[in-house]
């Protein structure tokens, strides 16, 4: 790569990257001499990209990065040369502007070649040192608790105080999002903080209020109202924002958009609300869902050109009648 500082700018700004790098390769990845890592990132993240790219170097002589055009979309799949590339690697960083997670490329990159990867679609400098040198311990210990108090199988009932109020079944396995991505075919965002599933498709029915933010919408002025019913969005509302909810899915031409792909409580007690997705689901005392893709995750058996969280403030949610979070506080 170049000597372009791009989004990192500044000597200061540069030196607290690479700190937050640093922590990235030892904690999250275990990046080891003689490993292959692979930078895969898009203009806008060049500057983030760079810092991390030299930092790799400091750790191993098999580093590479590699530019993408920037993704329309969050699940657009990337090249198939860029795609083969991710997969003969032992550790991947995808730092793009638009989420590269949900893809057939990064899937068969961890679960088929057991590449190490983590995704951080749309970070920020700031976001970074900010969030990414937390207590990865602890964070773990409270997915591990989320992971038995949601029971594959389980009822959830989820409401709200502007209105949520929906039901779901818990999908076959509880994912922890612990940044924690040392084992072969390891995979999350950094920054890391959320615990979930995929719900059992079909079960999925109500009315839910988001408040926070919603991927491709950004932070929400009002929030938008989605009515579900049977596992799919059936109706939107909501001024403005909705509106440009409502045109983005019409011009995938796919019903799948509107599939309910996941349910996720937010652990990261150093995220915050910015519009951001990647850092907007990690908020703890939040919980989102997502429409679109849910192959990803263990039952999902529906793949989606979009994969978009919406992200709730002050959720109550009970699983099989007993209440497990009671107006965003975990019990």
């Amino acid at each position: 790569m170049g000597d372009e500082a791009g989004e990192a700018g500044g000597v200061n700004g540069r030196m607290t990257l690479e700190a937050s790098a640093q922590i990235v390769y030892s904690e999250c990845m275990a990046l080891k001499k003689g490993e292959r890592c692979l930078i895969v990132f898009d203009k806008k993240k060049k500057g983030i990209a760079q810092a991390f790219y030299d930092v790799a170097q400091t750790i191993t002589e098999k580093v590479e990065a590699l530019e993408i055009p920037e993704p329309k979309t969050n699940g657009q799949e990337p090249a198939k040369y860029i795609a083969e590339k991710m997969k003969d690697c032992d550790v991947l960083l995808l730092i793009t502007s638009k989420s590269l997670s949900h893809t057939d490329a990064r899937r068969n990159a961890t679960k088929k070649h057991g590449v190490r990867a983590a995704s951080m679609p749309g970070i920020t400098e700031e976001m970074a040192w900010r969030t990414l040198a937390i207590d990865y311990k602890g964070l773990d210990e409270k997915g591990k608790k989320l992971q038995k108090l949601l029971r594959p199988g389980a009822k959830l009932h989820l409401t709200t105080p502007l209105g949520t109020d929906l039901t779901l079944t818990i999908g076959p396995e509880i994912f922890n999002d612990n940044g924690i991505y040392t084992k072969d075919g390891a995979f999350g965002n950094l920054p890391a903080g959320e615990a979930g599933f995929a719900p059992v498709e079909g079960t999925t029915s109500g009315i839910l209020v988001i408040n926070k933010s919603m991927a491709g919408v950004g932070k929400l002025v009002e929030p938008l109202k989605l009515n579900i019913k049977g596992g799919f969005v059936t109706g939107i509302a909501g001024g403005k924002q909705a509106g440009m909810l409502k045109t983005l899915l019409k011009k995938q031409r796919d019903s799948s958009v509107y599939n309910i792909a996941e349910f996720a409580v937010g652990t990261n007690p150093k995220a915050k609300v910015t519009g951001l997705t990647l850092e907007d689901e990690k908020v703890a005392g939040t919980i989102h869902m997502a429409i679109g893709d849910n192959t990803s995750y263990a039952g999902g058996t529906t793949p989606s050109p979009v994969h978009l969280d919406g992200v709730v403030g002050r959720p109550t949610v009970e699983v099989d009648g007993k209440p497990i979070i009671r107006d965003g506080r975990l019990l």
